[in-house]
């Protein structure tokens, strides 16, 4: 994943400048963030199609954590962009649940190959793959059970930040007769989890800043925001579709009718 690093870092960049910008209360600030969310997907495909050109017999795993991303940055987009259409909450949580189950069977992998060779390691390891895996079911569970999800959350970032105060103790390690560092090793990992850890840390960094005020939320007046309410109420399997529409969907309609009548230029 080394030829993908400098487009991730770029990514990561944008991706904080957008958030930057619509806790500012700039318009662009929103299109930045699903563009960074479009771009991620479109990668994670192009990685996959690679994968599977390359190397017909392209481990099942890489293919399913590959999927499960290009189904969740894409879901994230449309989110980001106000885009809603039944069985959504479906959709990401069956990419979530296929995600969190690569992560177990990497997490269950490692430790074993890992164990006899440097306990520290591997338990410092693990930290960072359960911190991954409870971040994921985190997303996964919050459209069908929003009270779980913020715990859980919670668990992951609590794991993360015991992995990295872990790897810093332990800057140095001996595994088959070299030394290495619990970063080191987790860097060279052919996946995506480094880049999930930082995008993760990023998101629980924010979520706590704003719940105590010391950051502004992320704002956006494209919508009134009543309409931002019903969307994540649909989103959150708090409200069932009437004749096959939901609350917000309507809410829209007239939102529109009413910006055509009364400010589009005669």
């Amino acid at each position: 994943m080394k030829r993908f690093s400098a487009t991730y870092y770029l990514l990561f960049v944008i991706l904080i400048t957008g958030a930057f910008a619509a806790m500012a209360q700039n318009d662009y600030g929103t299109l930045l963030l699903g563009l960074v969310a479009v771009a991620f997907s479109f990668i994670f495909l192009l990685q996959l199609i690679s994968a599977s050109i390359a190397n017909k017999s392209a481990g099942w795993l890489n293919r399913l954590e590959l999927i499960s991303l290009i189904l969740m940055a894409a879901l994230i987009a449309l989110r980001v962009f106000y885009v809603h259409f039944s069985f959504v909450e479906i959709v990401f949580g069956v990419a979530g649940a296929m995600l969190t189950v690569v992560y177990i069977v990497k997490l269950i992998g490692t430790f074993q190959s890992l164990r006899g060779k440097s306990k520290m390691l591997s338990s410092t390891v693990a930290l960072f793959h359960l911190s991954i895996i409870f971040f994921t079911l985190s997303m996964t569970v919050v459209p069908f059970l929003p009270k779980q999800g913020e715990p859980l959350g919670m668990l992951g970032f609590a794991l993360l930040v015991a992995f990295l105060f872990l790897a810093l103790l332990t800057r140095k390690v001996m595994v088959d007769g070299e030394q290495t560092s619990t970063y080191s090793y987790v860097i060279a990992f052919k996946d995506r989890s480094v880049l999930m850890g930082s995008l993760f840390l990023a998101f629980a960094l924010y979520a706590g800043l704003t719940r105590y005020d010391l950051i502004p939320k992320m704002y956006s007046d494209e919508f009134p925001q009543s309409y931002l309410m019903l969307v994540k109420e649909a989103e959150f399997g708090q409200e069932k579709p009437v004749n096959g529409k939901y609350k917000h969907q309507e809410f829209k309609a007239m939102y529109d009718r009413f910006v055509e009548r009364n400010i589009t230029p005669k």
